[in-house]
């Protein structure tokens, strides 16, 4: 007979053992990105091709893993394509943003690895013309808030105009309106069907970037369910 005392006792060790083990897979998975990142840096896409289909083989991945996985593997083919040298002139950027959407994506890409404040100007230039598309100038936004200037910006897109001050944008996947509609598609498909829910995520993700860089105050998860369910059945 297990006394109370053992019992909680046992308990409270079953608990360490659990948050230890679940620190140590977030560690592999914290291990396992870096790897993966650190061969892309290096050119070294085979390498990143051969961990990244065997972290995708898994049965179970966290779904903020997945994700992560997913976009790396995005990265991986884009370079393949594209060649495994980034852009190194502000000038070449330029060109390529203004190139097929492959172009693009390695622009962007490279820009990410730049210092972009000594060419800030010309980003603030990129940000008011009419030859830039909208998706491309959301993503100037987002390289700027993850180099965290602090200036203000103006943005046309949509007919409309912004000012803004890219440190103090909130990312459209860490808005409550997104964080919510999440949780419920969670709730609904996470343990059931996580296909579905991948589908609909990405609906959502659409959703908040379709109005980045405005707030989204409310998204109706059931209708995201019924525009998948709308789509699948015409497939």
């Amino acid at each position: 007979m297990i006394k109370r005392g053992d019992y909680t006792t046992s308990n409270k060790k079953c608990v360490r053992i659990k948050e230890y083990e679940r620190k140590r897979m977030n560690n592999y998975y914290d291990a396992c990105i870096a790897d993966i990142e650190r061969h892309i840096k290096d050119g070294k896409y085979e390498d990143a091709k051969y961990l990244l289909r065997q972290e995708l083989s898994m049965p179970y991945i966290p779904q903020d893993v997945q994700n992560k996985l997913e976009e790396l593997s995005q990265i991986v083919m884009v370079e393949n394509r594209s060649g495994t040298n980034y852009y190194d002139d502000i000038y070449e950027i330029e060109n390529a943003l203004h190139g097929n959407q492959q172009n693009q994506i390695k622009a962007l890409l490279s820009l990410e690895r730049l210092n972009i404040h000594p060419n800030f100007e010309l980003l603030k230039e990129w940000l008011v013309s009419d030859s830039f598309e909208k998706w491309v100038k959301q993503q100037l936004l987002v390289i700027m808030m993850s180099q965290n200037v602090t200036e203000e910006v103006t943005v046309m897109m949509d007919g409309e105009t912004y000012c803004l001050v890219p440190s103090k944008i909130e990312s459209p996947l860490e808005q409550e309106a997104y964080c919510e509609c999440l949780n419920e598609l969670k709730q609904v498909f996470e343990s059931e069907n996580p296909s579905m829910l991948i589908l609909c995520q990405e609906v959502l993700e659409a959703i908040v970037w379709d109005q980045f860089p405005n707030q989204v105050n409310n998204v109706d998860a059931n209708e995201i369910i019924k525009s998948v369910n709308d789509y699948l059945e015409q497939q």
